[in-house]
């Protein structure tokens, strides 16, 4: 193994001595965002207790460190120099750039077929799509010939209905003659798979997007972009059910395949938000493998081709998780707009990194307001900020998931006990008198920069666990019913798969406990516990947030 990113003392990196993760030559490692709802959440929190507090003032020179060297990104080092900004500062998304380029240059990058799939200015706002193809080093005009054409409201709910059991065209004409005006673009999947990376440039620039709002800083549709490989993988799975259900199980099975094949490619982005999809994609993909077991349209040969395939993909290590580049570009990047009196633009820039569904308004409010109340000392901001990530970054060491969840959540909610037990007028005015320490002052600045990173954090250790069972479900499944062909009957306990079938009965990645599985009515549940950690008795397909994941076949005649 060899550091992803080691940050070396005395450098504008305010974190000390320390390794962000580790790189296998096995494994790519990626980080990602939570759940949008949860991270609005957090962040009206985060930003009326910066308006109620207030506690930022500019001090250049206390935090001249941030602007002492160039950035020199690489694999094993990080150097901040270079790029630089007109006034001085440090180009933080240059050097996003930079470096995501070098990992995932052009031609590993499966972000370039998609371009072409995407309706450029209606999709992008005026001069956001030529910029980015700009960052990407694309000179030639883009193909539309392969144009993806979105579902509607409508459509994508009847998608997401076919992609829960076999059907054909006569069964539902408007879904198969939409999936027929996608076929050129869904036929460009392969290409962009084939390119087996996947690095999305931010945008360091002023415009005005076509809604009218006005960008300062950065700006980035990744999520946008996102968005489309979700319906596409929806279609997909929907193609998958259909094609199984005419009797085509070859063109079936490869487009489920295709479905892991953009979750893997995903899993090499340092862009953090890509990871998202990869929990949506396997949704699909075990949803397809349970909709092929309750409906029985799996042949013999298919259930090794398809075992086969699915056990041949490259396992997604859920012990080694990595606090990105992009991550800690951004932290650093809020801090030293805060320290350089950017309070407006910091809001926004937060905003548009974060994929906040929240209006950016109050944010920036917020931020503007705390100029009104001094941080005499940025040093201390970057001191709490180091030690906080210190604490996030050996908490994500912890060899199990429970563990990392548990350690992750004790560091949150002590964050949000210190500033709540100091918040509205008891720190207000202390920091109105003069009388609050460094410490204190730092304290919203700190909590507004680290819970950005938590939640994404958080998320990203159950999702890589979550993908990681979603896949052991459903590789145990097909055995399962390999056990059941064999035997004329269900097992009554996964004991009796090992060890003909199976080394030994897969642990819960939550839990550390045996993957659950329960015999009903002539069918059987076979789940995981999931982030909650606790056994609900299964999946609930009437409140799929209930926690508990897996598949469920009902029994068959």
């Amino acid at each position: 193994m060899r550091p992803l990113l080691r940050v070396r003392p005395g450098l504008a990196l305010p974190f000390g001595e320390a390794e962000f993760g580790y790189r296998d030559d096995r494994f790519q490692l990626f980080t990602l965002l939570g759940t949008f709802a949860m991270l609005r959440t957090v962040a009206l929190r985060l930003f009326s207790v910066i308006l109620a507090t207030g506690a930022i003032v500019a001090d250049l020179d206390t935090l001249s460190v941030m602007a002492q060297q160039p950035i020199t990104p690489g694999e094993k080092t990080t150097v901040w120099s270079q790029p630089r900004l007109p006034d001085g500062g440090l180009d933080f998304a240059g050097a996003l750039n930079q470096f995501g380029m070098r990992r995932t240059p052009p031609e590993r990058n499966g972000l370039v077929p998609m371009l072409d799939i995407l309706i450029a200015e209606d999709f992008y706002g005026p001069g956001s799509y030529a910029a980015l193809r700009g960052e990407l080093g694309l000179t030639d005009p883009p193909k539309t010939s392969a144009q993806f054409y979105r579902p509607d409201d409508e459509m994508r709910s009847m998608l997401r209905q076919a992609a829960t059991a076999t059907w054909t065209r006569q069964e539902n004409r408007e879904v198969s003659d939409w999936l027929a005006s996608n076929e050129r673009a869904l036929g460009k999947v392969d290409d962009v798979i084939a390119r087996g990376g996947w690095f999305y440039p931010v945008i360091d620039t002023q415009m005005t997007l076509a809604s009218g709002e006005q960008i300062a800083g950065i700006y980035c549709a990744s999520l946008d972009v996102l968005d489309v490989l979700r319906d596409m993988a929806t279609a997909l799975a929907a193609r998958s059910l259909m094609r199984y259900g005419e009797g085509r199980p070859d063109e079936g099975l490869r487009d489920l395949l295709r479905l892991h094949g953009i979750a893997e490619m995903l899993a090499t982005s340092e862009f953090s938000l890509a990871a998202l999809l990869m929990a949506v994609i396997d949704d699909h993909a075990r949803e397809v493998v349970q909709a092929l077991l309750q409906s029985n349209a799996l042949r013999p040969a298919d259930y090794s081709a398809l075992y086969q395939a699915l056990q041949g993909r490259p396992p997604i290590n859920p012990d080694l998780v990595v606090l990105t580049t992009r991550d800690i570009i951004v932290s650093l990047e809020a801090l030293d707009g805060l320290a350089r009196g950017r309070f407006r633009e910091t809001g926004v820039y937060l905003h548009h990194t974060s994929g906040l569904s929240g209006s950016p308004d109050r944010q920036d409010e917020a931020f503007d307001s705390a100029k009104h109340l001094g941080i005499r000392n940025w040093d201390q901001v970057a001191l709490d900020l180091r030690q906080t990530l210190t604490e996030i970054h050996q908490a994500l060491r912890e060899k199990t998931n429970l563990e990392r969840n548990r350690r992750l959540l004790q560091i949150q909610d002590r964050g949000l006990k210190q500033t709540k037990s100091k918040t509205g007028s008891e720190l207000g005015q202390r920091i109105r008198s003069g009388e609050a320490t460094d410490s204190e002052r730092s304290q919203p600045i700190r909590l507004a920069l680290t819970s950005y990173l938590f939640l994404s954090l958080y998320e990203s250790v159950n999702g890589v666990a979550k993908i990681q069972m979603s896949r052991q479900i459903a590789l145990t499944a097909l055995l399962i019913e390999a056990f059941r062909q064999r035997s004329g009957r269900l097992p009554e306990s996964l004991d009796e798969l090992t060890p003909k079938l199976l080394r030994a009965v897969p642990k819960d990645l939550f839990d550390s406990q045996p993957l659950r599985y329960q015999k009903q009515g002539g069918g059987y549940k076979l789940y995981s516990v999931g982030a909650i950690a606790k056994d609900l008795g299964g999946p609930d397909p009437e409140n799929p947030r209930q926690g508990n994941f897996g598949i469920v076949v009902a029994g068959r005649p």
